[in-house]
């Protein structure tokens, strides 16, 4: 995926060790990932999000909301950097598949798992890793046996990872309008 498409966030990103984990999440994010929208059923997320491109409009918006969290989590300095970097990437680079009975995308369940996974390979952070595992909240219910080897659940709690959630929850409301010049 084409790194311009979120080039003003990442360039609000100062820590180049999370740049560059960005840009390889990015990459390895397919190029059609970009033209989707945020709700593969129709059932979620705003309705400026449910035509083509509402997932990057997603992105953008999870990664504006950080900036109402951190107060409220009493996130300062690196910690901001990880909670607009995990809000950035949250969903990259496996939120889809094909369904073949449907012949449809349709979002995986597992997606955290595998994003939260791929995101280790390429960062040491936990807890930027511990909040793309987590980010669905509640809804982050896959326990593996990676996600124990890397200790996520000892940072199930931490104020990024609730942060990330909140983003994310509240992005993903229909009934919350986020204005386009907001984002």
């Amino acid at each position: 995926m084409d790194t311009k498409l979120l080039e003003q966030e990442i360039n609000e990103i100062k820590d180049e060790n999370l740049k560059d984990l960005i840009e390889k999440v990015m990459h390895a994010t397919p190029d059609w990932y970009c033209k989707m929208p945020s709700s593969t059923s129709g059932s979620f997320h705003p309705i400026d999000e449910l035509g083509p491109g509402g997932k990057i409009i997603h992105h953008k918006k999870v990664f504006r909301l950080a900036d109402e969290a951190v107060e409220r989590y009493g996130i300062k300095e690196y910690e901001y950097e990880v909670l607009k970097s995990a809000c950035l990437i949250h969903d990259m680079p496996f939120c889809f598949y094909w369904d073949k009975e449907q012949n449809r995308y349709r979002t995986d369940p597992l997606h955290p798992f595998r994003n939260s996974f791929f995101c280790s390979k390429h960062c040491s952070d936990s807890i930027l890793v511990s909040a793309i595992y987590y980010h669905m909240g509640r809804w982050s219910n896959y326990e593996s046996e990676e996600a124990k080897k890397l200790s996520l659940e000892r940072y199930k709690e931490h104020p990024v990872v609730m942060a990330t959630q909140e983003c994310d929850f509240y992005s993903s409301r229909r009934m919350i309008l986020l204005l386009p010049n907001w984002y």
